[in-house]
């Protein structure tokens, strides 16, 4: 996977002139190389832009920020500040403590909120692959004290307001290349107290109320049914929510988080569009 997307990037190689980057900012301050976040914005971006924060995927094991720098270059340029950060991987921690990496980091950034002009008044998450499944536990922990407190976690004090999750993975006991590891590396043993929601993230929804949801998927997404099973959540417990569900390509393969890694494609761009536009009703009603 290192490889491939490597390669992908260096081909790509998107210019960001138009963008400031503050780079490499230190979240958690141990010196973990993977304990960083970039914002990007425009060089004539105003003042009070709302502020997306974006979780990349990777199965959980593989990965960080960079894979997903020209993605959220679009949503800077249209107007957002991004957030962009990394997490601790598996098989060097457990998914608790991936959970706990994204709560320090909505903790860090509504600390220095006012030191980097971050409107957290219109805040939303987005994610792709296993950064969707981070996104919806770190949401559900900004709403519940009990879910805080079964991972052990202090309250970021970030209200999310809406979420956009492409290609999310949901059923975590059924991805082959995770459930191999689950019992020693996501939880270190079944007795976590949160095992419950991290073997089943369905539960999460028996616990609160989420934000309204953005979506996107393809018909050749590899975990596709995943997608639909979240939107049916969604639907089954009334929360606003709106899918995009690609066909197959005719020029090209969409093929899982093509959006992401593939963001100059014609029907990335309309995904990124109708995410936006989405966000946007969210924010006049807020």
């Amino acid at each position: 996977m290192t490889f491939v997307d490597t390669k992908r990037l260096r081909k790509q190689n998107y210019p960001v002139d138009d963008l400031v980057i503050i780079k490499d900012m230190p979240y958690v301050q141990d010196g973990h190389p993977l304990h960083r976040l970039d914002i990007l914005s425009r060089k004539d971006g105003l003042m009070n832009a709302p502020t997306i924060i974006n979780i990349h995927g990777g199965g959980l094991i593989y990965g960080d920020k960079e894979l997903n720098q020209n993605f959220n270059a679009k949503y800077a340029r249209r107007g957002f500040q991004v957030i962009s950060l990394s997490y601790r991987l598996l098989p060097k921690c457990t998914f608790d403590e991936q959970v706990h990496d994204i709560i320090n980091a909505l903790s860090f950034i509504h600390a220095h909120a006012q030191t980097y002009f971050l409107n957290l008044n219109e805040a939303f998450m987005t994610g792709d692959s296993a950064g969707g499944l981070l996104t919806l536990f770190a949401v559900a922990l900004t709403r519940s004290e009990k879910l805080r407190n079964l991972f052990n976690v202090t309250d970021p004090k970030i209200e999310i307001k809406g979420m956009g999750l492409i290609s999310t993975m949901l059923d975590i006991k059924v991805r082959n290349d995770i459930i191999n590891y689950a019992p020693i590396l996501v939880l270190k043993g079944k007795d976590h107290l949160a095992a419950d929601y991290i073997y089943e993230p369905s539960n999460l929804f028996k616990e609160v109320v989420f934000p309204p949801c953005w979506m996107g998927t393809s018909a050749e997404d590899f975990i596709r049914m995943d997608t639909i099973k979240l939107k049916q959540l969604f639907e089954r417990n009334e929360i606003k929510h709106e899918l995009l569900d690609w066909g197959k390509g005719e020029l090209y393969p969409l093929n899982h988080v093509f959006p992401v890694t593939y963001p100059k494609y014609q029907e990335s761009q309309k995904t990124i569009a109708m995410m936006i536009e989405f966000f946007n009703t969210v924010k006049q009603v807020l």
